[in-house]
C-alpha cells in the first residue's frame, strides 16, 4: 500500500505543477466511450455524436454532425446510444 500512496503522491504533485495534460493520453487510452455514439444531456440541451475522449484541459470532445464540440463546464450525463 505504501508504494501505492507514493505513486498518488507524485501524480498529485505534477498534476499540480502541470495540469492535466501529461495525464491526457493515459485517460483517453482508457476511456470506454472513446469513438461510441453518445448523447450528452447538459441543462438546456441534449448533443449527440461521438465521443473522442479529452483535451489537454481535460475538456470532454464530441464529434458531431456540425464538427468538434468543446464540452468545457456543467454537469452532462453520458450515455452510450442504443
Amino acid at each position: 500500500i505504501a508504494q501505492l500512496v507514493e505513486r498518488l503522491v507524485i501524480s498529485c504533485e505534477q498534476f499540480e505543477r502541470e495540469g492535466f495534460a501529461p495525464f491526457c493520453s493515459a485517460f483517453n487510452q482508457r476511456d470506454e466511450f472513446l469513438g461510441q455514439a453518445v448523447m450528452i444531456s447538459g441543462i438546456n440541451d441534449v448533443l449527440e455524436g461521438r465521443e473522442a475522449g479529452v483535451d489537454e484541459n481535460g475538456n470532454l470532445l464530441l464529434d458531431t454532425a456540425q464538427g468538434r464540440r468543446k464540452i468545457i463546464a456543467g454537469e452532462v450525463s453520458l450515455r452510450m446510444k442504443h
